[in-house]
């Protein structure tokens, strides 16, 4: 058996309890109806090509420069080491 959840939103409205062979038939309707779907030119309406553009120059600039996590991690980590150093170094009195 296979429980199917129906969903709307954010709600379960129901489950459906599917035996094998109905299962199977779900499988392959989901599979034709997505390769049918895949098969169809894409529509682009003339905005595609401008959030395409604004998708690449911001993946350009994210590749150049370094996570915020990361700065942020190595700002870190770079102030503990100083600080151990200076602490290292200090006259002891």
């Amino acid at each position: 058996m296979v429980n199917l959840s129906l969903w709307r939103g954010e709600t379960c409205v129901g489950t459906a309890r599917l035996a094998p062979d109905d299962a199977a038939g779900l499988v392959t309707g989901l599979t034709e109806g997505l390769a049918t779907l895949a098969a169809r030119p894409r529509v682009v309406g003339p905005e595609a090509t401008r959030v395409a553009d604004l998708e690449a120059r911001l993946a350009r600039l994210e590749h150049r420069r370094q996570p915020v996590w990361r700065r942020a991690t190595e700002a870190e980590t770079g102030w503990a080491v100083r600080a151990s150093v200076r602490a290292a170094v200090r006259p002891r009195g």
